[in-house]
């Protein structure tokens, strides 16, 4: 596991502002990155769903399937499942949210870094556009 170097601002933000998780991504020359941090605790990568998503791993800024496959997995994240391909379908709700989830935070995020915040009330937002947000209770089981 590598850890990605979240900057003392971002989570005194993090803190100032409640936040049960922040999810960040960071592209470099030859690479890039994606890890969550929970609060205080250790930094993690994200886990990747691409045997779900064929997709070549993670990315952002655009609409395709490498940028679904970090949705699905950030949202899975969230909602504490671990989608197969063979139990994957519309009772999951990593599955339901997950497209949307893309639409409206991740495709449109910056190429060279993203950095989406969510509160334990499920509000997920953009660090550099706090008006595009999604709300995801993960508290409700269906």
């Amino acid at each position: 596991m590598t850890v990605m170097p979240i900057d003392r601002a971002l989570l005194e933000k993090m803190s100032s502002r409640g936040c049960a998780k922040l999810y960040c991504g960071l592209r470099w020359e030859g690479g890039r990155r994606i890890s969550v941090r929970v609060a205080d605790a250790v930094t993690r990568t994200v886990y990747d769903l691409r045997n779900v998503i064929p997709a070549g791993g993670f990315d952002w800024g655009y609409g395709g399937s490498a940028p679904e496959n970090l949705a699905l997995s950030i949202v899975a994240d969230w909602v504490g499942e671990n989608p197969t391909p063979e139990t994957i379908n519309w009772g999951c709700r990593s599955w339901r949210w997950h497209v949307l989830f893309k639409n409206r935070l991740i495709s449109s995020a910056p190429r060279d870094r993203f950095v989406i915040l969510v509160n334990e009330a499920g509000v997920f937002y953009r660090e550099d556009d706090p008006t595009r947000i999604i709300v995801i209770d993960r508290t409700i089981h269906s």
